[in-house]
Formats: C-alpha cells, sequence, structure tokens
C-alpha cells in the first residue's frame, strides 16, 4: 500500500513537473517571440531556466521516486504472492485439518454410540443370566426338598416295610410252632398203649381239635393279612417309584399318612 501509494505521488509531480516545463517553455517562446525588453526578458528567462531546472530536478526525483516506487513494488509482489500461497496453503491444511477432525469426530461418536448399545446389551443379558440363576437355584431348592421329602417318605416306607416282614416272620415262626404242637398232640394217642378213655374224654377230645383248628385258622389268617399288607405296600413303592417327582413336600406327607394308616 506504501509502494503504490509512493508511486502515485511520484506520478502525479512528474506529471506536474512536465505541465509547468511545458508552461516555462511556452513562456520562452512568448518572451522570444515578442521581444521584450532585455533585462525583464533575461531575468525571465533566467528565472524559467531556474524554474525549468528545479522542474527538470522535481521531474528526475519524480521519475526517480516512480522507479523505487515501482521497484518496491516488483519486490513487493512476489513477497505479497508468497503470502498469499502460504495463506493458501495454512488455509488447505486448516481445510484437512478440520475435516479429518470431524471424521474423528463422527468414528469417535460412532464407537461411543455402539460401546452405549452394547453397554446396554450387557446389562440386559447379564439380568436375564442372573434372572435365569436364581430361577436355576429356586429349581434346585424346590428339587432338593422334593429330595428330602422323597427320602424321608422311602426311610418310612423301608421301616414299616421291615417292621411288617418282622411281623411275618413272628407269624410264621408261631405258625411253625403251633403246626409243630398239633402234629405232637395227633402223634401222643398212637404211640400211648391202649387205655379205657374217662367219660369226658370225647368233650376233651372236641375241645382240644377245636383249639387247633382255632389256632390253625388263626395263624392263616394272620399270615393272609401279613401278606395283603406286604403286597399293599410293595404295590404303593411302585406306584410312588412310577409317578413323577416333581411333588411338593405336602404331597409326600399325604403319600407318607396313607401307607402308615394301611399299616
Amino acid at each position: 500500500a506504501n509502494s503504490a501509494a509512493k508511486m502515485n505521488a511520484a506520478e502525479k509531480a512528474k506529471a506536474k513537473a512536465e505541465a509547468e516545463l511545458a508552461e516555462i517553455r511556452e513562456q520562452l517562446r512568448l518572451m522570444d517571440a515578442t521581444s521584450r525588453e532585455a533585462a525583464e526578458s533575461i531575468a525571465a528567462r533566467e528565472k524559467a531556466e531556474l524554474v525549468s531546472k528545479r522542474a527538470v530536478a522535481q521531474l528526475a526525483l519524480a521519475e526517480k521516486t516512480a522507479e523505487e516506487a515501482q521497484a518496491a513494488a516488483d519486490k513487493a509482489a512476489p513477497e505479497g504472492e508468497e503470502r498469499n500461497r502460504r495463506f493458501a496453503h495454512v488455509q488447505a491444511q486448516f481445510q484437512v485439518t478440520e475435516k479429518e477432525l470431524r471424521e474423528k469426530i463422527d468414528t469417535v461418536e460412532a464407537e461411543l454410540k455402539t460401546l452405549r448399545a452394547n453397554a446396554d446389551e450387557a446389562t440386559q443379558m447379564k439380568a436375564d443370566a442372573e434372572s435365569i440363576v436364581a430361577e436355576a437355584q429356586e429349581e434346585a431348592d424346590e428339587t432338593k426338598a422334593q429330595l428330602d421329602a422323597l427320602t424321608e417318605r422311602a426311610e418310612r416306607m423301608a421301616k414299616a416295610l421291615e417292621a411288617a416282614e418282622a411281623e411275618a416272620l413272628e407269624a410264621r415262626t408261631r405258625l411253625t410252632v403251633l403246626e409243630e404242637m398239633a402234629a405232637l398232640r395227633k402223634s401222643q394217642p398212637a404211640s400211648e398203649p391202649a387205655r379205657a378213655p374217662p367219660p369226658t374224654e370225647p368233650v376233651a377230645t372236641q375241645t382240644e381239635a377245636a383249639l387247633e383248628a382255632s389256632a390253625s385258622a388263626a395263624s392263616e389268617a394272620s399270615e393272609t393279612h401279613i401278606r395283603r399288607r406286604l403286597a399293599s405296600i410293595i404295590n404303593q413303592l411302585n406306584a410312588n417309584a412310577e409317578r413323577p417327582t416333581a411333588r411338593t413336600s405336602v404331597d409326600g406327607t399325604k403319600s407318607s399318612s396313607s401307607i402308615w394308616g394301611m399299616l
């Protein structure tokens, strides 16, 4: 800007000097044409020459100033172009950097969105897993309770079966003893010598026979009852083994009570 102002000022000074020079020359021409007085003419001419010299000096100075301004302008032009080139380069780099930053920001936002979605999904999966674990634990507790109830019921049935087997063994033993006693009583009259029976022998014989028949019937009835009870217990055990295991402890208690009721 300063170089351009200097150049314009130099051009204006040059134009002014040229105009003054033209005017002086015109005055010299007029003075030569009119032939005025010599002194005035000489003085005017000297003055004109002096003015002309000043004008020439001003013109030379103006030309020099113009040349300097032109040189400064010529020198400033490459610098301005270099500055413009650097500015354009910096602006291009800024645009590239801004574009890269925007792309990175978009990428980071997309990754952040994905991470949030994954976090929500992981939270949901964790909640589902905890729910499944809780359900599995509840089922395990329920199964354990059912298993404990079945184990307790099986122990009760085993004890009942052992008691029934003991009763059956006792009944068989009693039956065997009664049968042996009856066999001994039957074999005694044949081994003893014949003698006259007392008057009351028929009644005693009948009473003894009735007692033996009653004992035999009682033994058979007891054995039959025990066999029925054993068969009922075995059937109940088989039925319980075929039933599904997913039963509550309340049902197990009722089943055990019904078996004990049968016994």
